[in-house]
C-alpha cells in the first residue's frame, strides 16, 4: 500500500528470476550483534561458528545475487536453472580465488621484503592498498555477462591477511593496523545505521506493505530454523563426532536472523525502471526483467523495515539468550588454553623475522 500522498493500491508482480534475485539478498545475515556478545577469549569455538557461518551466508548471498542479476539479461528457458548453477560456481571460484591470491601475496611480501616493515604507517598503507586493488580487480572482471564480486574478494583477502599477514608485521605495525581497522569498522558501522535511520524517515510517505513485511519476517524466521537445523543434522548423519550441542545451535540460529547492511545495500541496486525516462537502470537488462518503480520502492522500504525490525527483536535479546543458553563452561576454558598456546607459538615465530627501525611510537611533534 502507498503512503499518505497517494491512496491507491498498486499490484505487486514478480517473475521467477526477480523473486530469486530478491530472495538472494535476503540470505545475508548481520552477525555483528551476536559476535559482539560472544567473547572470543572465553568461547572461541562458538565465536568461530557464528562468525564463519555469518560470513559464509554473506558470501553466498552476494554471489547468488550477482549470478541471478547477470542471468536477467537473457530470456528464461529450461536451461536457465543450470546456467545459474554454473555461473554461481564460476563467480564463487574466481571471486574467492582473487581474494586468496591477493591475501597470500600480501603475506609473502611482508614476510620476505623487510623494507615494508620499517614503518607501521607504511605497513598499514601497503596492506590496505593490496586490499583495495583486490576489490577493483574483481569488480572489473565480467564473464558471460556476470560481474565478479569485489566484496567477496575483499572479504576473503581480509580473512587471509588476518590469519597470515598479521603475523608478518612488526609489533608496531600490528598495533597500528589493528587500531586503524577497528576505527574504520566502527565508523562505517555507525555511518550505515545512521543512513538506515534517515532512510527509514524518508520512506514513510512512499510505497510500503504490511503484508509483505510480515511475510518477509516469517520467511526469514522459519527459513533460518529449517536451514540451520536441517543442514546440521544432515551432516551429523555422516559423522559420529558431536561438535555443537543443541543450545549452541539455537543461539547460532537466533543470531543469524538479523538482517543488516548487506541486505539493504543489495536491495538498493535492484534493476528498476527509471520514472523519469522510462528506461531500466541496468542498460543490458530488458524492461520486462526490471522491477517497476513502485514495486522497487516497496521492496526497498520493506527490506529497510525488516532490517530495523530484526535488529530490534533479535538483537535486543541477544545478551539474555546467550547467558541462558551458552554461558562459558569448563570445556570453553580448555579450548581457550589450547588456542592461546597455538597463538603464542605463531607470535614467537613472527618476532624472529619482524624488523622495524621504530622501537616505540613517537609523537609527530616531538
Amino acid at each position: 500500500m502507498p503512503g499518505s500522498e497517494n491512496l491507491e493500491t498498486l499490484p505487486v508482480k514478480f517473475g521467477a528470476l526477480q523473486s530469486l534475485l530478491f530472495a538472494g539478498l535476503l540470505c545475508s545475515s548481520d552477525v555483528v550483534a551476536a559476535v559482539s556478545i560472544v567473547n572470543y577469549e572465553q568461547q572461541p569455538k562458538l565465536y568461530s561458528c557464528i562468525f564463519g557461518e555469518g560470513v559464509f551466508n554473506d558470501i553466498v548471498s552476494i554471489i547468488l545475487y550477482n549470478t541471478v542479476k547477470g542471468v536477467l539479461t537473457k530470456p528464461f528457458t529450461p536451461a536457465t536453472p543450470f546456467i545459474i548453477v554454473g555461473d554461481f560456481f564460476m563467480l564463487a571460484i574466481i571471486s574467492l580465488g582473487l581474494g586468496l591470491f591477493f591475501g597470500y601475496v600480501t603475506s609473502f611480501a611482508f614476510k620476505h621484503f623487510s623494507m615494508l616493515r620499517v614503518s607501521p604507517i607504511t605497513e598499514t598503507f601497503v596492506m590496505f592498498s593490496f586490499s583495495i586493488v583486490c576489490y577493483f580487480v574483481s569488480e572489473s572482471i565480467v564473464i558471460a555477462g556476470t560481474q565478479m564480486s569485489g566484496i567477496t574478494s575483499l572479504l576473503t583477502c581480509g580473512i587471509v591477511q588476518s590469519h597470515y599477514t598479521y603475523y608478518n608485521l612488526s609489533p608496531q605495525g600490528k598495533t597500528c593496523s589493528t587500531f586503524v581497522v577497528s576505527f574504520l569498522g566502527t565508523a562505517a558501522e555507525a555511518a550505515i545505521y545512521s543512513y538506515v535511520g534517515i532512510a527509514l524517515l524518508n520512506a514513510i510517505p512512499l510505497y510500503w506493505s504490511f503484508t509483505f513485511i510480515f511475510a518477509q519476517f516469517g520467511l526469514i524466521v522459519f527459513g533460518r530454523i529449517i536451514a540451520v537445523f536441517g543442514v546440521f543434522y544432515l551432516f551429523r548423519m555422516c559423522t559420529k563426532t558431536r561438535t555443537i550441542n543443541v543450545f549452541e545451535l539455537i543461539f547460532i540460529t537466533w543470531g543469524g536472523m538479523i538482517r543488516g547492511a548487506i541486505a539493504f545495500a543489495l536491495v538498493l541496486t535492484l534493476p528498476h525502471i527509471n520514472p523519469v525516462d522510462g528506461t531500466c537502470t541496468e542498460a543490458d537488462i530488458p524492461l520486462g526483467s526490471c522491477f517497476t518503480y513502485p514495486n522497487y520502492v516497496m521492496l526497498v522500504n520493506s527490506t529497510l523495515i525488516v532490517v530495523v525490525l530484526t535488529t530490534l527483536v533479535f538483537g535486543t535479546f541477544m545478551g539474555p539468550i546467550q547467558r541462558f543458553l551458552v554461558a562459558p563452561s569448563i570445556q570453553d576454558e580448555a579450548e581457550v588454553a589450547r588456542d592461546n598456546r597455538a597463538k603464542s607459538i605463531a607470535e614467537d615465530t613472527a618476532k624472529q623475522r619482524a624488523y622495524t627501525i621504530y622501537e616505540d611510537f613517537t609523537h609527530p611533534n616531538e
